[in-house]
Formats: structure tokens, C-alpha cells, sequence
């Protein structure tokens, strides 16, 4: 089943010349991280604004990221284990490193010759908690010809945030950009 994204910024009065590009960048930016977190899909992103509000429609965002396989190559067999085939502190250092046990690490031939090699499976987030991880970045790197910094942290933005609506499949996305935490509700003029 494939879920539905509602992301509402609610700002004070936004130049109507920054409307466009500000929507164009919106949509883009939340596109190119969907695609960097593997879960764009067949996903619609449509991007809507008023001088009030920046709105993000999207439809088709697969429900969790793919799992994926890890393959990483360590040090060279000959450097991991001394001349009786026991572990050298490299043969250990890699294992440690990657959280495994020396039995699970294997070797691959490589054109250099043999090193001691890792693959693993990794499980995909869900695209809610991957959206609650990447939202706050995609609204802070909006571009605008002007922004202004209010409050105590330092955030800057084209005008004051006053809301921020963010819901996957109708259930909040919880994430604070400029001290206002993403919520259910919005507000008229």
C-alpha cells in the first residue's frame, strides 16, 4: 500500500515574487531527498502556496525504504592473519569495527589478492521516520532572495513560521523546525 504525504508550512506574508521559485526548490529539494533515502516510488509531489502558506501533496511514497545489501572489503588476508592462520589485531580491529565476530567475516579475491570481506543486509526505515529525519533540512535549505532570523535559534527563513501541518497516511510527522513542532492543525487568515 503506498501512503500520502500533506506537508503545510503556515508563515507570515510571503512576497508574492518569491512564491514561485521558493515552491519550485520546495519541490525539488523534497524529491532529491526522497530519491537519496530510496523512497520516492512512483511518488506525485505536487507543490501548492499562497503568501500564507507553502503546501506539499504527495501520493505513491512506498510505505518503507528497500532494504539493501552492504558489501565492505577490509584489510588484505595476508596483513589479518600471521603465518599459523591465527587473527592479527587487524583481523580483529575490522570485525570490531563492523560489530560482527571474526567467524562471520569471510574473504574475496580481489585483483590486488585476497581481503577479508563483510556483506550484510540492512533493513529499509519507514518513509514516516525517514520524513521526520529529513523534513527540518528540506525547509531550512528552501532558497530566497531575502530571509529573516527570529527567536532564540537562530533558524532563517523567507518570513516567521507559525505552523506546520506534516501527515503521512493522516498521522503526524514528528519534527521542530524554529521551535514549532509539526502538528494537525492550520490556520486561516
Amino acid at each position: 500500500m503506498n501512503g500520502e504525504l500533506l506537508l503545510e508550512i503556515g508563515t507570515e506574508e510571503i512576497p508574492a515574487g518569491y512564491l514561485a521559485n521558493g515552491l519550485k526548490s520546495f519541490l525539488n529539494l523534497t524529491l532529491e531527498m526522497l530519491r537519496e533515502q530510496r523512497v520516492a516510488g512512483d511518488t506525485e509531489l505536487h507543490a501548492y502556496g499562497t503568501p500564507r502558506r507553502l503546501v506539499l501533496m504527495g501520493r505513491g511514497l512506498p510505505q518503507k525504504q528497500e532494504d539493501t545489501t552492504q558489501e565492505i572489503t577490509g584489510p588484505p588476508k595476508a596483513v589479518a592473519f600471521d603465518k599459523e592462520g591465527h587473527p592479527t589485531k587487524a583481523a580483529e580491529g575490522f570485525a570490531k569495527k563492523q560489530g560482527v565476530a571474526l567467524d562471520q567475516i569471510s574473504t574475496v579475491r580481489t585483483e590486488k589478492g585476497d581481503y577479508l570481506y563483510i556483506k550484510r543486509q540492512i533493513a529499509g526505515k519507514s518513509t514516516r521516520e525517514i520524513l521526520a529525519e529529513n523534513l527540518p533540512r528540506v525547509i531550512e535549505r528552501i532558497p530566497w532572495p531575502k530571509t529573516m532570523r527570529w527567536g532564540s535559534v537562530g533558524f532563517s527563513f523567507v518570513r516567521p513560521i507559525h505552523w506546520i501541518v506534516a501527515l503521512f497516511d493522516g498521522e503526524i510527522i514528528p519534527f521542530t523546525v524554529a521551535e514549532i513542532t509539526a502538528g494537525t492543525i492550520t490556520l486561516g487568515h
